[in-house]
């Protein structure tokens, strides 16, 4: 089994990530301080950046599927986030 978009990813998209102190905010945070040099991907149609990142309005927007795909996002049902991500799919969810 291969493991390196998990342990090692080039990109994480954040679902649920906001400007407010969520658990989404914090995750994005985290990668900036420890120094992720991957691509971020904050997802979330209400704002239009998160800490300096371009945030998207859903998972289908983003310019490439994820290694990781990080839910923390309270929304359920069939139109939640998760069901408009890439038909490639993240790597690792």
């Amino acid at each position: 089994m291969r493991l390196e978009a998990l342990f090692q990813p080039r990109s994480i998209a954040v679902i649920g990530a906001s400007e407010k102190p969520t658990v989404g905010r914090r995750i994005v945070a985290s990668l900036d301080r420890i120094g992720f040099t991957g691509r971020i991907y904050p997802v979330n149609p209400g704002y239009p950046t998160v800490l300096g990142h371009t945030c998207y309005a859903n998972m289908a927007e983003l310019p490439e599927a994820p290694d990781v795909a990080v839910f923390c996002s309270a929304t359920r049902g069939s139109s939640g986030p998760s069901s408009r991500r890439p038909s490639a799919g993240s790597r690792a969810r």
